[in-house]
């Protein structure tokens, strides 16, 4: 009987440390999962500026041509980078 208990003491003991195995996979899953949607979000917010930067750049190339159109004559064209 004494054996039949320590058998189960180690079957114990291995389930704990194959717990904690699992729980510190968890959290590395978990923080990797957290540093890729701040990469994504970090992106995404560049991709936003970038956009926006260059519709305000057509846009102001637009009143030029616009102005340049009013006055009889076509605006000087810039060039897009």
């Amino acid at each position: 009987e004494h054996r039949k208990v320590e058998e189960q003491d180690g079957r114990v003991q291995a389930q704990e440390a194959t717990i904690a195995e699992l729980k510190s996979a968890v959290a590395k899953q978990q923080a990797t999962g957290a540093q890729q949607k701040n990469d994504l979000e970090a992106r995404i917010a560049q991709q936003r500026n970038d956009f926006q930067a260059r519709v305000t750049q057509q846009q102001k190339q637009i009143e030029a041509l616009a102005a340049g159109l009013a006055k009889g004559r076509p605006a000087c064209r810039t060039r897009q980078a």
